[in-house]
């Protein structure tokens, strides 16, 4: 009798080692979705004093999206190991499992489809060929359209790495590129994460109206792609989720671009239109502005149309610098930026 109770246990034990979400032995991984390492001290913005802030808090080194058997997993490594966020004083839910960092993970999985900005609070946007379909965040998360954003359903740690877990339905179709970024928590500000400012508190008490990042741009702290102004580059990604290497900026065919024939108070107007594109654009369709590096310096809509030219008004700040080109989304793709 003691051996068939210990033969159960022991394989009641081994079923639920093999099915512990977040345990060192996880589900069968199907796929890796994305694989992106960020090099170690870029985080670009200073936290005031704070409990459990310490060198490398926000310091994110690899980000990685798995399709297991019945879920995703998104685990996010930073320098050191990610600390809980103590609970206010009123929090209902004192219970909850936030964290200092939150990580947002943009996906593009439509070509020429997408939103161009960033979560609320975020103050960012994406260049248009990077257009996002699917939204995955760490964090207290977002009130938005559901099957477009989603919040993690479990927040777990195991050393340096938090994981996170979702639905499979939450990334439908191939990842074409993919942006991370870190955000500093903050249960009462817009969005839930801290802003930028001028104003340099104790975070101690976690005042929103004094405790602010200390910097300047969008409230990011690190980010696998490089910032520019308000807008930030995301990584096209290979077969095997990991950035392709030296992708640089996207390649501006003479079918999809056009030079910039004015820019100023934040109208662009892009001549000549080559004809062929000209019968494919439509009011609405984002297109990336670029330096004459290259380089993707701001995002603009397509507001008037002309045999010949394409007016456009730019989205958020102004371009960090002068734009001399513009690359459009997708021809005939309508991808529109949010209100």
């Amino acid at each position: 009798m003691l051996a068939i109770i210990c033969a159960a246990l022991t394989s009641a034990c081994a079923t639920r080692g093999a099915t512990h979400w977040g345990a060192a032995h996880p589900d069968a991984v199907l796929d890796v979705l994305v694989d992106l390492k960020d090099p170690s001290g870029d985080v670009r913005l200073r936290h005031p004093a704070a409990p459990g802030v310490e060198k490398g808090t926000f310091d994110l080194r690899r980000l990685v999206v798995r399709r297991l058997d019945d879920h995703i997993e998104v685990a996010a490594t930073f320098a050191v190991p990610p600390r809980p966020l103590a609970p206010l004083p009123d929090d209902v839910d004192r219970n909850r499992p936030w964290f200092l960092p939150t990580v947002d993970v943009y996906l593009n999985l439509v070509a020429g489809k997408g939103e161009a900005r960033a979560l609320p609070g975020r103050a960012f946007f994406l260049p248009s060929e990077a257009a996002w379909d699917a939204a995955l965040i760490l964090g207290p998360g977002v009130d938005t359209p559901a099957g477009v954003v989603w919040n993690a359903e479990h927040l777990v740690t195991t050393g340096r790495t938090l994981r996170g877990r979702f639905p499979l339905d939450a990334i439908q179709g191939e990842v074409i590129s993919a942006l991370v970024v870190v955000l500093a928590t903050s249960p009462r500000a817009t969005g839930q994460v801290r802003a930028v400012g001028v104003l340099k508190g104790d975070c101690s008490t976690w005042d929103d109206a004094r405790c602010q990042l200390d910097g300047q741009g969008p409230p990011v702290l690190d980010a696998t792609g490089p910032v520019s102004g308000d807008v930030i580059a995301a990584s096209p990604l290979g077969v095997s989720g990991e950035s392709i290497p030296d992708a640089g900026a996207p390649a501006a065919s003479a079918a999809a671009s056009a030079p910039v024939a004015f820019y100023g108070s934040g109208l662009v107007v892009a001549s000549p239109i080559a004809p062929e594109l000209a019968r494919t654009l439509t009011l609405g369709v984002l297109a990336t502005l670029q330096d004459s590096k290259g380089n993707s310096v701001g995002t603009a809509v397509v507001e008037s149309l002309a045999s010949t030219a394409v007016s456009m008004r730019v989205i958020g700040a102004a371009p960090a610098s002068a734009p001399t080109s513009v690359v459009f989304a997708a021809a005939g793709g309508g991808a529109t930026p949010s209100p």
